[in-house]
């Protein structure tokens, strides 16, 4: 009897993971198309936005090629400042489309966007992820934790800092997806923007 219960518990709960991830990666994209379809692009909030992404993306593709996940601790480029550099750049990914948005759309979006950020998903990544890095790595990671601030950078590099940038780790992490999408997604919002001074 006992036996059976983790096995029943395990079919009826696998199902719903594969859901959740699935309905992650849909959900925000399917909310900036409709966030774009009802935007209203202006200046100077376009060029502050506009900003913003290329921090934001830049953040993430200088981390990505030093993220070598669950095989090694990344303490080397942007890690070397701040121990969530893809998190950093989330966070202005979100400020940015929000102002190349505008108008009320922009402004609901970066309340909702930051709020979720800040209150919802950091402190959820801060719960698990020293744990399973503390798991994995052990002391080193504990001294670079104790070092490195979670978001927001330090002024100086964290001294033991290790690793180069990598194409072949950066391909790995999968980010220039995000970085096509964010590209396209720019591109769209400027042509709008450009038309509707045209008419």
């Amino acid at each position: 009897m006992n036996d059976s219960t983790p096995s029943r518990e395990r079919l009826v709960r696998w199902p719903h993971k594969p859901l959740r991830g699935l309905l992650k990666s849909f959900s925000i994209p399917a909310l900036l198309v409709v966030a774009f379809l009802l935007s209203a692009p202006s200046m100077p909030w376009l060029a502050i936005g506009l900003v913003f992404v290329i921090l934001g993306e830049g953040a993430r593709i200088w981390s990505a090629g030093h993220l070598v996940r669950n095989e090694r601790l990344a303490t080397g480029g942007p890690y070397a400042y701040t121990r969530n550099p893809m998190y950093l750049g989330r966070m202005l990914l979100i400020i940015g489309i929000s102002g190349l948005v505008g108008g009320i759309v922009g402004i609901a979006l970066l309340i909702v966007g930051l709020g979720y950020f800040l209150f919802a998903y950091m402190p959820r990544k801060e719960t698990k992820e020293p744990e399973r890095l503390a798991e994995a790595f052990g002391e080193e990671y504990w001294e670079y934790n104790r070092s490195v601030p979670p978001l927001l950078p330090r002024l100086t590099p964290y001294p033991k800092a290790t690793g180069r940038w990598s194409w072949r780790v950066f391909l790995g992490n999968r980010e220039q997806l995000t970085v096509i999408f964010v590209t396209a997604y720019v591109v769209a919002v400027v042509v709008k923007w450009w038309l509707g001074l045209a008419t």
